[in-house]
């Protein structure tokens, strides 16, 4: 029962390091994606302003 226990408890600690890994993930692709919007409309209204 003490093994089964510590494999229990490591996969809680890992599946929390993966939930962390994965929001840090999200926040990075939000990143992106709003730096992309903002090249997109700079691009557009250069385009626009000739």
């Amino acid at each position: 029962m003490t093994m089964l226990r510590k494999y229990w408890t490591e996969a809680d600690a890992r599946c929390e390091d993966l939930r962390r890994e994965l929001a840090g993930a999200e926040d990075f692709a939000r990143s992106l994606h709003a730096h992309l919007a903002r090249l997109v409309g700079a691009a557009t209204e250069s385009v626009a302003g000739r």
